[in-house]
């Protein structure tokens, strides 16, 4: 269960496996939006009508926003009556009251008590064995992936040993890495990449659909490396294409 939304009551869709950081970092974007959004507070609280009573809301919801730090992550998660995972969003039921008592609102200027509701806009994919819930609104420009990082510099250090003699086959590199004998000779060409390719995926600048299965899968790898960013872009393009077609 997710340290942010403990106290709340979670419900993913079957199947999906999503990071707990990610599903946090989404959830606390998009409540730290609400609350730096004058017109939504304003309206949820009925405190339009009062210049004074609207500043005091709009002011003290920036401060809560810009927090940082644990101060700014005990005030989401002591919010939240509801966190939903779906195939097309993610849900969130913002509990009225308490964060009426953190903005320190007149009770009279509550319109209900009903709970605020969040939505944000998702889309299902699957990147190689498994699910991800890609979230473009809140997508952050870097993107690591730990395995697929792992792999790179894998075949890198293993390329290096067989090239120094420190093991003379793949068998005996299998066995003192004490893996598979097939695994390492799908790793190794990953050391062969472009430069370009291999910084990007050592950024978290790689497509996101780019994962280790999905690029295992474009085996034998292309020497040449204007021809692997061919392949590359060719692949990626071919899956947003069948996503389309899907939709």
């Amino acid at each position: 269960m997710l340290a942010l939304t403990r106290a709340a009551q979670i419900a993913p869709v079957r199947g999906l496996r999503l990071a707990a950081q990610e599903i946090e970092n989404h959830v606390t974007d998009a409540i730290a939006q609400l609350l730096r959004d004058p017109s939504r507070l304003t309206a949820a609280f009925c405190v339009g009508a009062s210049p004074e009573a609207a500043g005091a809301v709009i002011g003290q919801a920036r401060a809560l926003a810009d927090g940082v730090g644990a101060a700014r992550y005990e005030t989401v998660r002591s919010i939240i009556d509801k966190v939903e995972v779906t195939n097309v969003a993610i849900r969130i039921e913002i509990s009225k009251s308490r964060l009426e008592a953190l903005l320190h609102i007149d009770p009279t200027h509550i319109c209900s008590g009903g709970p605020i509701g969040l939505t944000i806009a998702a889309e299902l994919r699957r990147l190689g064995k498994e699910k991800r819930l890609i979230v473009p609104a809140h997508a952050s420009p870097n993107n690591p992936d730990p395995v697929l990082i792992k792999a790179i510099v894998k075949s890198h250090r293993w390329f290096n040993m067989l090239r120094d003699g420190e093991v003379e086959s793949i068998s005996d590199l299998a066995r003192a890495e004490e893996v598979q004998r097939t695994y390492p000779s799908r790793i190794i060409p990953l050391a062969f990449l472009a430069p370009d390719i291999t910084e990007a995926i050592l950024d978290g600048r790689q497509p996101i659909d780019l994962s280790l299965d999905r690029l295992l899968e474009t085996m034998p790898l292309p020497l040449a490396w204007d021809a692997q960013r061919k392949m590359l872009a060719s692949l990626h393009a071919r899956k947003s294409a069948a996503r389309r077609v899907g939709a």
